[in-house]
């Protein structure tokens, strides 16, 4: 895995995969990134009814990129950006399609860093069956290739901040830390988020769900690492709730996945031999994974058995 030198061209993302393969047609992704722009402008039209653009109150400028529904997405960020008094000088028309092809790219890199090993083209196309909402689509991946335990890892909130950062750098957001700490910030409190979120469809309580949200993002309980959890966790509930995933799974996907995990397990049994020790050529001559205990253990005693055969006259 490598970082990409330009990311502001089409085929946009922060890491890529030593080997690039399972892409779609070229025709099948383009298709899926026009559905996928048209879904993205819906969702900004939503979100100016909601803001009621038509008072400026606040302007749905927001990209789509975020941890809740997309609309959701785009009214926070909004408000988000509104309390730092960001403004915008482009023209409307052209703002608009930009912040669509920003926001796309944003929510592909967001997958492609979660999943490393995942192709830009298959983001994509995850993305076209979750309607542009990442979360959902990053639900859909884990299930498809049976990725055990992802919501209890230790390591998944540290990994969706960080795939939102990259998200936010992708759609050149003006300051991604910020973005990542405006979303923890919600997860710290989600339930009153949503609530405030459903009543910002009552027009005569805009103003004061605008001003809860805005100090919630900014003056509310401390940002937390691991509230993001919880938008884990509901898009989870929501992914149970319909239809999903491809027709196949993508067995590349897989395997460069498993690869993965196993290069993991090494170098844990490397971390735990003697520093400097001679088991190191063993290891890599008889070191396997395969045995009867965890793959870390069976790595540290096929090697120690091998050394010590080797030695035997």
């Amino acid at each position: 895995m490598a970082l990409v030198p330009n990311p502001s061209v089409l085929g946009i993302r922060i890491c890529r995969p030593k080997i690039i393969s399972d892409y779609p047609l070229p025709d099948e992704e383009s298709n899926s990134r026009s559905y996928l722009l048209k879904k993205i402008g819906s969702f900004y039209r939503k979100a100016r009814r909601r803001l009621d653009s038509r008072r400026r109150r606040v302007q749905a400028h927001g990209l789509c990129v975020g941890l809740l529904d997309p609309v959701s997405n785009i009214v926070i960020n909004s408000i988000t950006d509104s309390c730092k008094g960001e403004r915008k000088r482009e023209g409307e028309v052209v703002l608009q399609e930009d912040l669509r092809r920003r926001s796309l790219d944003g929510l592909v890199v967001f997958l492609t860093r979660m999943f490393p090993n995942l192709a830009e083209g298959l983001a994509v196309r995850y993305l076209r069956v979750a309607k542009a909402d990442v979360l959902i689509a990053a639900c859909i991946i884990v299930s498809d290739h049976g990725i055990k335990g992802f919501g209890n890892s230790e390591a998944e909130p540290a990994l969706i901040n960080m795939a939102l950062k990259c998200a936010g750098l992708a759609a050149r957001h003006p300051d991604p830390k910020r973005l990542v700490y405006a979303w923890q910030k919600i997860c710290n409190c989600m339930e009153d988020a949503l609530g405030l979120l459903e009543m910002i469809q009552e027009p005569s309580r805009i103003s004061q769900v605008i001003r809860q949200l805005a100090f919630m993002v900014t003056e509310g309980p401390p940002a937390s690492e691991l509230a993001v959890r919880r938008a884990w966790m509901l898009a989870e509930a929501s992914v149970r709730r319909r239809p999903r995933s491809l027709q196949q799974p993508h067995t590349h996907l897989c395997s460069r996945t498993l690869q993965d995990t196993i290069h993991g397990y090494y170098l844990e049994a490397l971390a735990r031999l003697p520093a400097g020790s001679c088991f190191h050529r063993s290891l890599i001559k008889a070191g396997h994974c395969y045995g009867p205990l965890d793959p870390v253990s069976n790595i540290i005693i096929n090697t120690i058995w091998y050394h010590t055969a080797r030695k035997q006259p």
